[in-house]
């Protein structure tokens, strides 16, 4: 019978450990520090965009021009743990469209690679509109 108490009693422990755990989880963005990305006409201000894998960080995607952007990333995005109030910002192919003058906010914890970047808007990557994301 003690046998049996002893179970229930890590059983619980463990329990409250991840319910004591998610809560400080979900939080984890209040202190991601901002990386600010610009999309202009043809380009991607900075051009390689350098994050440290596993640290929280808000992308601020601000499109300074008169037509709207792409900031297309799929195998970026597939690898990243996404905020879930932000996975709306990211269509299924991967891409996160910013309207002219507006920005985005994308909360992720990245993984590790080098990660392709281009903006899909017919012309926009033949036009130089293209990037590197690298994460360490």
């Amino acid at each position: 019978m003690i046998r049996d108490r002893r179970n229930v009693s890590h059983s619980s422990v463990a329990f409250l450990a991840v319910l004591m755990v998610a809560p400080a989880a979900a939080h984890h963005f209040d202190k991601a520090a901002a990386q600010p990305v610009r999309l202009v006409d043809y380009r991607f201000e900075p051009g390689a965009i350098r994050l440290t894998a596993g640290k929280p960080v808000i992308l601020r995607l601000s499109n300074s021009a008169q037509q709207p952007h792409e900031f297309a990333a799929p195998e970026f995005f597939a690898s990243a743990t996404i905020r879930p109030g932000d996975v709306k910002f990211i269509n299924k192919e991967g891409e996160a469209e910013v309207a002219p003058g507006q920005h985005v906010d994308v909360g992720l914890v990245p993984k590790a690679g080098t990660y392709h970047l281009q903006c899909n808007k017919p012309g926009h990557a033949a036009l130089g509109m293209r990037g590197t994301i690298i994460v360490k």
